[in-house]
């Protein structure tokens, strides 16, 4: 499989997991490059496929913080 559709699959997998509420809820891939990371992850928060915002953290770190709504 090739690291962007790995990459979408586990942005959607993880887009519809549950967590307890007021739980923050984000993912980081630090073993994928990540601008491919950042890329694809835009690419669903503005299809409307995942409802979350891109956050950076350390040595460019994306981080994708996924919003629910209560």
């Amino acid at each position: 499989m090739s690291n962007d559709l790995e990459i979408e699959k586990r942005i959607l997998e993880e887009s519809r997991r549950k967590v307890r509420p007021l739980a923050a809820h984000i993912l980081t891939l630090p073993d994928f490059p990540q601008e491919e990371v950042k890329l694809i992850a835009q690419n669903l928060i503005d299809t409307g496929k995942v409802n979350a915002t891109l956050t950076y953290h350390y040595q460019d770190l994306c981080a994708i913080k996924f919003k629910h709504i209560l």
